[in-house]
């Protein structure tokens, strides 16, 4: 008997919900409340990221919405991608579809006629209650659809008699997912999840011209990924390769498709707020300055984003430091006192929420919170933050000299000469 399938329709990495300004980590949700539950049932589950293919996923996604015996579908985010795969299996199949999304999804379309499950999502993370909760709930959904072969599509619903298509024999057969366990050797690699997984390892380890053509590959199989390219525009400008001031420019370009003129994604704010601070240390030219705080501003003003926030308020003392008149240095360090506080503020209650300790982005927010107290000059709760990282890093739990850490150092190391 053959084994059953499942494709899973969603995103990848990290999207923002435009309607709430949350970015949720997809990753998280397919790691751990769906995979583990398909694959305990005995259903090979893959998603478009697993798919061994050598070109553009399109033919291989479209067998798949076709051929999977079960197909999930993870809206959040009002994901269009995912929308429209949704679309497409609803015209193919007449059952054996489940949709799901994170609970505060605004659709802008009528859902009445189509039942949802909810899940709670932390935004970086998923805490360990809604995995209990939902995965059992996700694994007696499942069970149900696959015995009933109740019709769920709405296009089979409403147009009665409606006979589903069927695809020549000879075709193509639907790729297999990649061994788990295969080869970290780029040539190996054939599936995107693998690529990004290495890129990130590489990244992380600050291996950046490995990474660079990593995310290049990656960007070959999914050129549409605002991820990718904020990745790639990462570790491209710190490459350095061929020399900084290339290397910068040549992130800043990588970066043009995503609009970071008028996008209100932080991620794209931070990253062209980096550049152009780097930019401004490399040549001295005030504009740069200049674009480094409007973007850095934006993404703070726009989501609260701490880490916007922190890098504005460093950039205002810059600015305090160059500016002719009196007037415009005690504002400058105004501003950056004031943001600087409620960075402080915002960091302790992200640190004080009980879902801090499932949060993937920790160790950015107590770095955070660290170069804060310094920068508003409170050097005892700033040496108390310190040796707690210190002492976390020597047990082994957390702050382990990552990438994280060694951008903090650079940026304590730049502020302590202008305080």
């Amino acid at each position: 008997m053959a084994e059953k399938t499942c494709f899973v329709v969603m995103g990848y990495g990290e999207k923002t919900d435009f309607a709430t300004g949350r970015k949720l980590d997809l990753n998280k949700t397919y790691e751990y409340l769906i995979k583990p539950v398909v694959e305990g049932l005995g259903i090979k589950c893959i998603r478009s990221d697993e798919i061994i293919h050598s070109g553009v996923i399109d033919v291989v996604m479209y067998k798949w919405l076709l051929d999977a015996d079960l197909v999930i579908a993870d809206i959040s985010t009002s994901n269009v991608n995912a929308v429209y795969e949704l679309g497409v299996r609803h015209v193919l199949k007449p059952n054996s579809t489940i949709i799901m999304a994170e609970s505060q999804l605004k659709f802008p379309f009528d859902l009445n006629h189509i039942t949802l499950m909810h899940y709670e999502h932390l935004g970086t993370d998923i805490g360990m209650s809604t995995v209990v909760k939902f995965t059992k709930q996700l694994k007696e959904k499942i069970e149900a659809v696959m015995q009933s072969g109740d019709v769920d599509s709405p296009v089979y619903t409403y147009l009665n008699g409606l006979k589903p298509p069927s695809i020549n024999a000879n075709a193509q057969s639907i790729s297999a997912p990649a061994d788990a366990g295969s080869s970290p050797d780029p040539v190996a690699m054939v599936t995107l999840s693998a690529l990004m997984k290495a890129a990130e390892d590489a990244k992380e380890s600050g291996n950046y011209l490995t990474a660079v053509a990593l995310f290049n590959s990656a960007k070959a199989l999914d050129p549409n990924s605002d991820l990718i390219a904020q990745r790639l525009a990462l570790c491209t400008y710190k490459s350095k390769s061929p020399d900084p001031m290339a290397a910068l420019l040549a992130a800043e370009k990588i970066l043009i498709p995503l609009n970071p003129e008028i996008t209100t994604d932080v991620e794209t704010l931070g990253l062209c707020g980096a550049i152009n601070k780097r930019l401004y240390e490399l040549t001295t030219e005030k504009k740069y300055l200049v674009k480094a705080l409007d973007f850095y501003g934006r993404g703070y003003t726009l989501k609260q984003d701490y880490y916007n926030g922190i890098n504005v308020a460093y950039l205002y003392n810059v600015a305090a430091e160059i500016a002719n008149e009196e007037e415009e240095r005690i504002a400058y360090r105004f501003f950056a006192k004031k943001i600087r506080l409620e960075v402080i503020d915002l960091c302790n209650m992200l640190i004080n929420d009980p879902n801090f300790a499932d949060r993937s982005d920790r160790e950015w927010i107590v770095l955070t919170l660290a170069e804060g107290y310094f920068g508003t000059g409170n050097m005892d709760r700033y040496n108390k933050t310190i040796a707690d990282i210190e002492e976390k890093a020597a047990a082994g739990t957390a702050f382990k000299g990552s990438f994280n850490r060694s951008s903090f150092d650079e940026q304590m190391a730049k502020l302590k000469l202008i305080l």
